[in-house]
């Protein structure tokens, strides 16, 4: 992320099983893996084993104070309560560091990528697609936010795009019976929707959000 030096410290909260600690790794940054799920960790450090993890939350990462020059919340800020998860933010940070905000969705302005998303019980709406509506709220520690906008592409095949469905919210929390019929459910939808096709390109809008500590009179942040 432009701001935050080469060889800067991130720490990737809700990191998961590293998705965004795989592309900060790629741009050479050290990354500490935060997150709530030993297991998730855990997949995590079988793909990158070299990656410090912590068992932690947004409101109480369990890092000391001033451990990184940029704090990550990727398609994990709706898990954190937004007063705690931002003092918490302040106190990780280096003075002058950075927190961003990752948001990743379907887009929904293709009709069958709308159809999809409401079998999977995702955000099949302007919501998905308004990056205002995903912006965080910050209080007087941060300055102004800039956002950005990434529209793309990931090519799969129709099984891999079907499988999908089995890493979504909606299919893990159903019963075992549920879940089946979710599977049959996306499996007829794709066979109508590509009948003829192996590959297909699942088109994704990312809304991107960050805030560097304000400076304030006598110092920084």
């Amino acid at each position: 992320m432009d701001g935050t030096p080469y060889a800067g410290v991130v720490a990737d909260v809700g990191a998961g099983t590293g998705k965004l600690t795989a592309a900060m790794l790629a741009r050479g940054f050290t990354v500490v893996a935060v997150d709530p799920s030993p297991d998730m960790l855990a997949q995590l450090s079988r793909r990158f084993p070299g990656v410090r993890t912590q068992i932690g939350t947004g409101e109480a990462t369990g890092l000391p104070a001033e451990a990184a020059d940029l704090v990550t919340f990727a398609q994990s800020w709706h898990w954190v309560d937004p007063s705690a998860g931002l003092a918490e933010a302040v106190r990780l940070l280096k003075p002058g560091g950075t927190a961003g905000w990752v948001w990743n969705f379907l887009d929904v302005r293709m009709t069958w990528v709308a159809q999809l998303a409401e079998i999977w019980h995702t955000l099949a709406s302007e919501e998905a697609i308004d990056a205002t509506r995903h912006a965080p709220v910050l209080d007087s520690a941060f300055g102004p936010v800039e956002t950005i906008t990434f529209d793309w592409t990931h090519k799969m095949s129709v099984v891999e795009l079907a499988e999908l469905v089995t890493t979504r919210s909606y299919y893990l929390k159903a019963s075992k019976q549920q879940q089946q019929q979710i599977k049959n459910r996306v499996g007829a939808f794709l066979g109508a929707q590509f009948p003829d096709t192996s590959t297909v390109e699942l088109a994704y809008r990312t809304h991107c959000f960050r805030s560097a500590l304000a400076q304030q009179v006598g110092g920084s942040a």
